[in-house]
């Protein structure tokens, strides 16, 4: 049985899924260049992401249970850290 996620990941992932495999390492390996430009950032991170395993990226505030979709499945705790974040900022910059 074929769901229609199975069947989008196999159109976006070609014949033997390079470019799958392409795109997911290429976000997993992404270095952000500091220059020219320096500004706060926040990364929240689904505790069970299967998408994106927690052990390969280091985030700022990990969600327990959460998944890939984690703004639709834990709003209130996605919504919570960025407030938190940017009312951290916000004192700290003035």
């Amino acid at each position: 049985i074929c769901t229609h996620a199975t069947l989008r990941v196999r159109q976006l992932a070609g014949a033997e899924g390079s470019w799958h495999c392409w795109a997911t390492s290429t976000v997993l390996d992404w270095r952000p260049d500091p220059a020219p430009f320096v500004f706060p950032l926040l990364q929240i991170h689904g505790a069970a992401d299967a998408t994106f395993p927690l052990r390969y990226v280091q985030p700022d505030v990990v969600v327990p249970g959460g998944r890939h979709a984690l703004p639709v499945t834990h709003p209130q705790e996605v919504a919570r850290a960025i407030l938190t974040f940017c009312e951290r900022e916000l004192v700290t910059s003035t």
